[in-house]
């Protein structure tokens, strides 16, 4: 479970020691004038031939990425999934999720014995739910409390981390809506037949023990990469094309977006019961061709200060066990119904701009390998205070800098971002 520290309370959001290293010992005051004023086409010029030097920051092998086009929208999604609200929330909630189990399973009725609520704190989903039918963790109750308290998991934390579940599981197929994260997930048990069949045991993803080849697929040739599934084979091209395809098509609520498009960007082959084969492919989301962070250690909190939302970077998951079928789909953050106008910015600070803040950051006694430079889509969650359910999302512009061989064993990739029109210097999230 991710955790989430703000950086004005731990420096850099890294232990002590790191911090000493990096960031907060050597106040270093912005001398620089810094504005919003250079055009995405002017973004791109400078990256072609981009040779700025700063002391503590190494950009010999850095590749920078500027979208296309002329503009950027900061992007506000309602997420109106905050069902402990009012009885109306709770039944278009659940009437959705009602709907996913009826595409899910092709049966006309849910079968209610295998439907299972969550809640945290505040019972209200609850209704006459008796306590063994509660899904997983008896969320919220005395015996959940005294479970946290013996994994020393901080009530706030546990809070953030759990908010409400609906889930169902007939064991041949689950699915559940998560709200404080927004995630929502689907499984077909029946094409691998090696899942346990009794509801919510050992979890609902595939068995991912055993990969027997890792693919980058910015990086590595697919054309003859091709595995058998289900009996037949599949060259991993045609696998990806058809979920990059249909991901959108489902018809499942809360399983993908219509604003947004999904590409493929990391691929698991995965061995399992004996001699079959499944593909376990990481999707990252985009909007109008501008990528949302994906890295889920990219998520981080300002330097200084602090602030009222939850940073959050992460990425779609679908498996394919068998020739076009998304056979397990995991969704978060990025699957919005709705969308509300938002800024539209067309000038944005220098990516010179950007590197010097984040050189000014880091402590002069240490140099950062930066192999990435990224004008993307960084997301946040805006939270209600009562339920910890999450009432709105806003996608805004920034450097994303990635920074590799950090000589750090337990980080040895550091990330920065930077707020592409006011320059805020957000430090890499604890998720270790």
């Amino acid at each position: 479970m991710r955790k989430h520290f703000k950086g004005a309370k731990l420096c850099f959001a890294l232990s002590l020691s790191i911090c000493l290293t990096l960031c907060g010992c050597e106040k270093k005051e912005t001398k620089r004038e810094i504005k919003a004023e250079y055009t995405l086409e002017q973004l791109r010029e400078e990256s072609k031939n981009f040779k700025a030097e700063y002391p503590n920051l190494d950009l010999s092998k850095t590749k920078i990425i500027i979208p296309d086009g002329d503009n950027i929208e900061e992007l506000i999604f309602p997420v109106d999934i905050n069902i402990g609200e009012s009885e109306e929330n709770f039944e278009k909630v659940k009437n959705n999720v009602y709907e996913n189990i009826r595409l899910l399973t092709g049966k006309d009725k849910v079968e209610e014995k295998y439907v299972k609520y969550s809640a945290c704190e505040k019972e209200v989903l609850l209704k006459d739910v008796t306590k063994e039918d509660r899904m997983i963790s008896l969320i919220g109750t005395p015996e959940h409390k005294e479970r946290e308290k013996e994994r020393n998991i901080d009530p706030e934390e546990s809070k953030s981390a759990y908010g409400f579940m609906i889930g169902y599981s007939d064991g041949d197929y689950s699915t559940l809506l998560w709200g404080s994260s927004f995630m929502c997930e689907f499984t077909n048990k029946r094409v691998s037949g090696t899942w346990k069949k009794k509801y919510y045991e050992a979890g609902h993803r595939p068995p991912d023990d055993n990969i027997v080849r890792s693919i980058d697929i910015s990086k590595d040739s697919i054309d003859d990469v091709s595995y058998v599934l289900d009996g037949k084979e599949v060259p991993l091209k045609n696998a990806i094309e058809y979920v990059e395809e249909n991901i959108g098509k489902t018809g499942y609520h809360y399983a993908a977006s219509p604003f947004l498009t999904y590409e493929v960007i990391h691929v698991d082959v995965i061995k399992y019961g004996g001699d079959k084969y499944y593909y376990a492919m990481e999707l990252k989301a985009l909007y109008k061709g501008i990528p949302f962070s994906s890295d889920m250690y990219a998520a981080g909190y300002p330097l200084e200060g602090e602030v009222d939302y939850e940073i959050f970077s992460e990425t779609h998951h679908v498996s394919m066990l068998a020739e076009n079928s998304m056979d397990f789909i995991w969704s978060s953050a990025n699957n919005y119904e709705e969308k509300k106008e938002g800024e539209v910015y067309d000038k944005f600070l220098s990516i010179d701009d950007a590197m010097y803040l984040v050189s000014n950051a880091v402590s002069s006694s240490t140099t950062l390998h930066c192999d990435r430079v990224e004008l993307l889509y960084r997301t946040e969650f805006h939270k209600d205070s009562t339920y910890y359910c999450i009432k709105e999302v806003q996608c805004h512009p920034v450097y994303q800098v990635r920074c590799v061989n950090t000589g750090l064993p337990d980080y040895p990739v550091l990330f920065f971002n930077v707020d592409a029109i006011t320059g805020m210097v957000e430090g890499m999230d604890t998720l270790i």
